[in-house]
């Protein structure tokens, strides 16, 4: 598994607006008694939430399982050369985007509906969970399942902005879409079994935003 910064947004996938955003219910909690002086106690329930490596490795287990291939998770958190992200980073923008190949067919989750970016990457790996169960229990193929994460074809790409298409802001710089566009290359281009199709979208959306910038 690959860990890409900036993120990457797929084209066509509406944003969660930072306010709209919630707080996560994957923590767990434990119980601890406090003894105070007269000897009296009292419980004091504390909640140990996910962290950025817990949150990984769950999500690196489900794809395993799927069978997922050519893993990349962008977001935009930079990371040390251990695949940490460096701490007390101020995000404003909290949301992931997974990107992988199955049988052959490139797919991506994306998920910012949550306030801490470990919740998102949480949050993708119970919604692979939950997909794979419907392909155990018969109800529906893996293709099936995932039909609706499939990245979008060139005639839906064409309608959005170049911003979306890239994943920016409207306003980037023109360093942030060349960076955005390099990311998009590495993760799409043909030759590491991306879309043909998308990957011409992606290069004529870097043109138009750079006329702009």
């Amino acid at each position: 598994m690959a860990q890409a910064y900036p993120l990457a947004w797929p084209a066509g996938v509406p944003r969660t607006k930072p306010q709209a955003r919630q707080r996560a219910r994957f923590s767990s909690s434990r119980t601890e008694y406090v003894t105070h002086g007269d000897g009296s106690r009292h419980e004091r329930r504390l909640m140990n939430e996910k962290g950025h490596r817990d949150a990984l490795n769950a999500l690196t287990a489900e794809l395993d399982m799927l069978g997922a291939r050519s893993i990349v998770v962008s977001t935009n958190s930079e990371l040390k050369a251990n695949g940490e992200p460096y701490a007390n980073q101020k995000l404003e923008d909290v949301g992931i985007a997974v990107y992988f190949h199955l049988k052959g067919k490139p797919y991506c989750l994306p998920c910012d509906k949550w306030d801490r970016m470990p919740d998102n990457l949480y949050a993708v790996a119970k919604h692979i969970n939950a997909m794979r169960g419907q392909t155990r229990w018969g109800v529906a193929s893996v293709e099936q399942a995932f039909a609706g994460f499939k990245l979008l074809p060139e005639s839906i790409a064409a309608r959005r902005s170049c911003f979306e298409v890239l994943g920016v802001q409207p306003g980037a710089t023109a360093d942030e879409i060349k960076a955005a566009h390099r990311e998009a290359v590495r993760m799409l281009h043909p030759d590491q079994g991306g879309d043909g199709a998308i990957m011409a979208e992606v290069n004529a959306a870097r043109d138009e935003a750079l006329k702009g910038a």
